[in-house]
């Protein structure tokens, strides 16, 4: 199938990658949301590191990332944020 934890991996379906999550982030529109589903997007650990940094998601209470390719490592730093 496709490598789940490399977040830059061409895949060839529609996914959200470490990068895209940075530009969503980036842009604004989440400093609002308070649930917010990830799944099924393979960025990675990367990713989870993108989620962790800054205060964007401020409002978030709910956090859905089944299939996402996170390692132990991903998840602990979720986790510590």
């Amino acid at each position: 199938p496709y490598p789940l934890n490399h977040s830059d991996a061409e895949v060839g379906l529609p996914t959200l990658t470490a990068r895209g999550v940075e530009a969503l982030l980036a842009g604004g529109l989440l400093s609002a949301v308070e649930s917010l589903d990830l799944s099924g997007h393979p960025f990675g650990d990367a990713g989870a590191a993108a989620l962790t940094r800054g205060s964007h998601l401020g409002r978030l209470k709910r956090l859905t990332l089944m299939r996402t390719g996170l390692s132990a490592d991903g998840i602990r730093a979720l986790c510590r944020s």
